[in-house]
């Protein structure tokens, strides 16, 4: 059951999506557990609010910033990280969202763990990934550095296709002026 201001949740849950949260609201009304649903969509806290439960539970969606939220990721960042400063136990916390939101992090995590994985390179300015276009094979895939369940992911055949494309859609540098660019491998 969602708690009143007033009440202390067992669980305080941080979202952004509510059609995702539907099935998780419901369960936990279900089991009669009193939770606190946070919608970071448009949220504001303090750093000497009082926890509204002893665990959080991050349900915060890198691809926020293709439903019109692009605040809510920062947001949420944030808010774990105030959270965690100050001994709040949070599922899903800051260091695993963080890892979530970066691409290039997952690649250098897997990397690092010995799992083989196509190479990037990683951008902020077209100029700057041009002195390093001898070492991209072409196609590949072009990616915003901030998952988004597969949003702006675009196969780029040359590096004149990459010029070309961004800047017709300069949209693409969106949600943190970051891409990067992946080796492809047919299967």
């Amino acid at each position: 059951m969602a708690v009143m201001a007033a009440e202390r949740a067992e669980l305080a849950v941080l979202f952004e999506h509510p059609e995702w949260q539907k099935p998780l609201f419901e369960a936990l009304e279900r089991r009669n557990v009193r939770y606190a649903a946070v919608d970071l969509k448009k949220a504001a806290f303090s750093d000497a609010d009082s926890p509204l439960a002893p665990p959080y539970f991050n349900q915060a969606s890198p691809s926020a910033y293709v439903r019109g939220n692009t605040r809510a990721v920062p947001y949420a960042l944030a808010y774990l990280r105030a959270l965690q400063i100050r001994g709040v136990r949070v599922l899903n916390g800051a260091a695993a969202f963080a890892l979530e939101l970066s691409k290039t992090a997952q690649a250098a995590l897997l990397r690092s763990l010995g799992v083989p994985t196509p190479r990037i390179w990683t951008f902020n300015d077209i100029e700057a990934i041009r002195g390093r276009a001898a070492q991209i094979a072409f196609p590949a895939l072009l990616k915003p550095e901030q998952g988004g369940s597969g949003a702006r992911m675009m196969l780029v055949e040359s590096f004149a296709h990459l010029e070309a494309l961004l800047a017709q859609h300069p949209e693409h540098w969106l949600p943190d002026n970051l891409l990067l660019l992946q080796e492809y491998f047919l299967g």
